[in-house]
């Protein structure tokens, strides 16, 4: 279930960024493309999915669903700070790593089912196909 669901969380996400991308470019902007801070963009969309995910954490909802929904907004983060050290891909990989270790700890700590650590598996192999440096 963590791979699909996931994956069309991924895909909300994706296209949730996608339309605040457009919204500022159109809008804010008036079309000039250039004039867009897409990293800044990036940064502040993923800490607003992280966001959003605590909150629903709170829910009720059962935690396969809420393992699922994880996906989508850590894949986020994850991207982003592949995105912000693209030059420097070690770098990139130790703030993966950092940030997998401060999840997998707090994972533990609140004493979460095996699916949430599948799902940080999955949104780290998605996270580096995407942001991977292609030759």
């Amino acid at each position: 279930m963590i791979p699909l669901g996931g994956t069309i969380m991924l895909g909300l996400v994706f296209l949730g960024y996608l339309a605040l991308n457009i919204f500022t470019e159109t809008v804010i902007y008036g079309g000039n493309y250039k004039l867009v801070k897409v990293d800044l963009l990036r940064r502040g969309f993923a800490i607003f999915a992280i966001l959003v995910y605590f909150v629903l954490e709170w829910t009720k909802w059962p935690q396969w669903v809420k393992a699922v929904i994880l996906v989508g907004p850590f894949t986020m983060l994850l991207i982003t700070i592949v995105l912000q050290y693209y030059q420097n891909m070690i770098l990139a990989l130790m703030g993966v790593g950092l940030l997998v270790i401060i999840s997998i700890l707090i994972i533990q700590r609140f004493k979460k089912p095996w699916f949430f650590y599948y799902a940080i598996g999955f949104s780290v192999l998605a996270a580096l196909l995407y942001g991977w440096p292609r030759p």
